[in-house]
Formats: structure tokens, sequence, C-alpha cells
């Protein structure tokens, strides 16, 4: 499962789609499995730490805890797989 996060600073909002390596990083340091990563258990903490690494992947962002508080909110959905063209028509 992929998912989407939103996260929104005073300067705007930002949509992050974590890599399959964020995820393995994530199940690293919580210890937690990615199959299905908005199961039971996953909290603030874990969505704050997939979007600051996968921003942190993309370039400079700042420590983990500045990064958390120039947050004004974050949430998470999934990820919409992309139209494949193969989508059943009306004919």
């Amino acid at each position: 499962m992929q998912i989407r996060i939103i996260a929104t600073t005073e300067a705007g909002s930002v949509e992050l789609d974590p890599t399959p390596f964020v995820l393995m990083k994530w199940e690293e340091k919580f210890g937690k499995s990615a199959l299905d990563p908005l199961s039971n258990g996953f909290g603030f903490r874990d969505l704050i730490y997939l979007a600051w690494e996968t921003e942190r992947l993309a370039g400079t962002v700042p420590p983990l805890e500045q990064y958390a508080k120039g947050l004004v909110d974050i949430k998470a959905e999934p990820k919409k797989a992309p139209a494949t063209g193969r989508e059943p028509s009306d004919d």
C-alpha cells in the first residue's frame, strides 16, 4: 500500500509520497510493518517521521523536532493508483 502525506506549515502545504526506502527506514526506526502503514497503532510521530524523511531525502530540512514544531497540520490518505487507460467504459 502506498500513502500520500499532506504536510502543512505556515508557508503552505506539500504532498509527499514516501518511497519504499523511506518506509524501510521507518520500519527500522520504529519496529513496525509498512505493509499497511495506516493500520492501528499508526500515530502522529510515525506520520511526522515519514514526512520528514521523505523531505530530507529530497533536499535540506531542519532536524526532526524543529520540522515537527513548524507543522500546523499533517494528514495521510491512501495514494490513489494512477489511471491505466483500461478503466471500464460505459459503451
